[in-house]
């Protein structure tokens, strides 16, 4: 996070994180302001799952005041492929 934090800094943009306790969409909307860039990773979970659970990342974008990255993490993209 340093390092991200660094390479912010030398395009003269601020980042940075919270670590919070409670609901998970709730508390990343807390947090952002109507211009902050929120990014977010997501388990890409889809049907029953993403019923029963809820989805943070759906629940940010509808509710978000500014712009909502979300992405696929690389790893997760891999899963159930063979080498």
């Amino acid at each position: 996070m340093a390092l991200l934090l660094k390479e912010l800094g030398q395009e003269k943009l601020r980042g940075g994180f919270h670590v919070e306790q409670g609901d998970a969409a709730r508390e990343i909307l807390a947090h952002a302001g109507p211009t902050d860039l929120i990014a977010m990773a997501t388990h890409g979970r889809g049907g029953f799952k993403r019923w029963v659970l809820g989805s943070v990342a759906e629940k940010v974008i509808h509710a978000a005041r500014g712009p909502v990255l979300v992405y696929k993490t690389m790893a997760q993209g891999l899963r159930g492929r063979s080498p």
